[in-house]
């Protein structure tokens, strides 16, 4: 399901981040791309509210950043790996940060998504491979590739 709400313009590899707001910043600029009908900010917003109610970290240098929006009437996803880790909070570090919107009525494909993401970053050897991409192509192609994996 990830691979089909998910494209090569939304996926980035960054050197660093300088903050988590700027993380989130980036993850809604991409997400954008794969929606219509609302602004950056406004995917902004709804990640930030989402992470007040609790930290979407993930362990192993992971983040799930994700929200539903009413706004919007399909699911989008956006991936950055960073080179160097960032400081998400409680002395948790990552270098990958998966963001997820959904409308606000999509309760099961907001789980399912969810769960495949989890499910495929739960994996050393996944996380090491998609950290080890060298490009934004090659980076997509990885995800979709563990992605066709991970439903067989």
């Amino acid at each position: 399901m990830l691979n089909k709400i998910i494209t090569q313009q939304q996926c980035l590899l960054e050197k660093t981040a300088t903050s988590k707001k700027a993380v989130f910043e980036s993850l809604s600029n991409l997400i954008r791309t794969g929606l219509t009908h609302i602004e950056t900010q406004d995917i902004l917003q709804s990640l930030i509210e989402r992470e007040k109610l609790g930290s979407t970290y993930m362990g192993h240098g992971v983040a799930l950043p994700h929200a539903r929006i009413k706004q919007i009437n399909n699911a989008a996803a956006a991936l950055i790996v960073l080179d160097t880790p960032l400081d998400f909070g409680n002395d948790e570090k990552v270098t990958i940060i998966f963001g997820l919107v959904v409308p606000e009525d999509f309760e099961d494909v907001h789980l399912k998504l969810l769960a495949e993401i989890a499910g495929m970053l739960e994996k050393e050897k996944n996380r090491q491979t998609i950290q080890s991409t060298k490009n934004q192509m090659q980076l997509w192609q990885t995800v979709i590739e563990l992605c066709h994996n991970e439903n067989q």
